[in-house]
């Protein structure tokens, strides 16, 4: 009996530091374990992370190498497109020099123009000249005159074997003036004719004008005849280079109305316009 508790005993002291030993093995084993697999976890969730970020960085590359391309594509075509405006300048330019001036073998005009197609050619240019403005210099005054204090005033323009009543042969343009100073200046803008000059050259033109001063009334104009008259004369210069001048021309009535006062004068502006 001593001998079989002795045995136990031992078995005892032998066997329980054993198991205690390998159930504190089996604990670390065990924490390991879980510690292994909290950092297989982590690793994946790491790995998954970065597989994000790869297929991310990828599409950005993709991105900027499609911006890139296109840049190129718009590059070349805009390169394109400035070598064929050069070519269709060089183009032009060669024909322009190489194309053969054919000559005029119309006759010339004493004004230095073709005389075909009523001048409308490249050796000269037109213009228009007009009446531009009018205003009155010195008011008449005369006995029992109805239009005291205004002029009413009709003209009749012209140059060159051409002409125009201004305002209309039936109208007339109605000014005035302060008591101590010019009157001021009427806008007409009407034309008198075509005129046309040769290139390189200048080319003066006479302008003559006829007014009247014009009285309205039956009574008067049977009893008096009393509309004034005058007439006037100025040069206009011209050149296809150069911007038409103003010429203002003076006009004195000097005949007509009943006398014994003044008959009154006007001031004429001519100007030209190039069409």
């Amino acid at each position: 009996m001593a001998t079989k508790k002795t045995i136990k005993s031992t078995k005892k002291k032998i066997l329980e530091p054993a198991v205690k030993n390998t159930k504190v093995e089996l604990k670390e084993v065990e924490k390991n374990e879980t510690k292994l697999g909290q950092e297989v976890r982590s690793v994946k969730i790491d790995d998954t992370k970065s597989d994000h970020q790869i297929m991310e960085l990828q599409n950005l590359t993709k991105s900027l190498m499609e911006t890139v391309r296109n840049m190129e594509v718009e590059k070349t075509k805009d390169h394109m497109y400035f070598e064929t405006m050069a070519d269709i300048k060089a183009s032009t330019k060669a024909l322009a020099q190489t194309q053969r001036v054919i000559p005029n073998q119309k006759e010339k005009s004493s004004h230095g123009c073709s005389s075909a197609c009523g001048c409308e050619s490249e050796d000269c240019c037109s213009f228009d000249l007009i009446v531009k403005e009018i205003r009155v210099t010195g008011m008449q005054i005369e006995p029992g005159d109805s239009n005291l204090g205004s002029m009413e005033v009709r003209l009749f323009v012209h140059s060159e074997r051409a002409g125009n009543m201004i305002p209309g042969m039936f109208a007339s343009v109605n000014l005035t003036k302060p008591a101590f100073s010019q009157g001021l200046w009427t806008t007409l803008n009407s034309k008198i004719t075509t005129v046309r000059v040769p290139k390189n050259t200048n080319k003066s033109f006479q302008v003559k004008i006829d007014a009247k001063e014009v009285e309205h009334t039956i009574f008067e104009n049977l009893t008096y005849l009393r509309d004034e008259h005058g007439s006037a004369e100025g040069t206009i210069t011209l050149g296809c280079c150069c911007q038409p001048p103003d010429v203002i021309v003076p006009l004195d009535f000097s005949a007509g109305g009943i006398g014994g006062g003044k008959r009154g004068s006007i001031e004429v502006k001519i100007s030209a316009i190039e069409r």
